[in-house]
């Protein structure tokens, strides 16, 4: 017999240097924008993290978290969505995956239906979801402390944001363990809030 085989222990170590490895690019690639990451919101270990694909805004490309956010709302079949921000292009996004079939629920703070109320696009792009009959979507009467959606039950991307709202960072991850902080997070926050009608703005 030729070669080496790992021992069981060996395995161990070789599984704890990959997600040690996997950490720290994690680590190196949200450093522009780690100030930004609510970590206190994560209730698993970050390590869990490891093999998340990062999306970083830069110079050359400010809008690419928001451009990787759009295509995995077209892709997905179903979302749950708990939201303290949104862009006329991924309530766009939204509304074309509807369309085609995508079901929906939502969780909006209520500093954000008051932001989408005073913008007339992202009001008529709102309504328009709320009239499908494949969405439903909850008022959190107070903040959120994040953005994020859960895509087919097995993907979700967290928005990460800077203090002016801008999109700064998109994390996206398959792990199952972080998949279900998703959901628990998106039906905290459905619990304590009160259902939208079809035309939330009274006109």
């Amino acid at each position: 017999m030729t070669g080496y085989e790992t021992t069981p222990l060996g395995d161990a170590v070789l599984d704890d240097l990959g997600r040690l490895k996997g950490t720290i690019r994690l680590s190196t690639e949200l450093r522009p924008v780690v100030e930004y990451v609510p970590f206190e919101c994560f209730d698993f270990e970050v390590d869990l993290l490891a093999d998340a694909e990062v999306v970083i805004s830069t110079p050359d490309n400010p809008l690419a978290p928001v451009a990787r956010a759009d295509e995995l709302m077209r892709e997905a079949g179903s979302v749950s969505v708990l939201a303290e921000t949104v862009t006329n292009s991924t309530l766009d996004s939204q509304r074309e995956a509807v369309e085609a079939g995508q079901e929906a629920e939502i969780v909006l703070s209520e500093h954000l239906l008051e932001m989408i109320a005073a913008d007339d696009r992202l009001a008529e792009g709102f309504r328009a979801l709320l009239r499908s009959g494949s969405v439903s979507a909850f008022r959190y009467d107070g903040d959120v402390p994040l953005t994020l959606v859960v895509y087919d039950g097995t993907t979700v991307g967290y928005d990460i944001v800077d203090d002016e709202g801008f999109p700064r960072a998109a994390i996206i991850s398959d792990d199952p363990i972080v998949v279900e902080h998703g959901e628990e997070l998106v039906r905290r926050y459905r619990t304590a809030s009160k259902p939208l009608s079809s035309d939330p703005f009274g006109n």
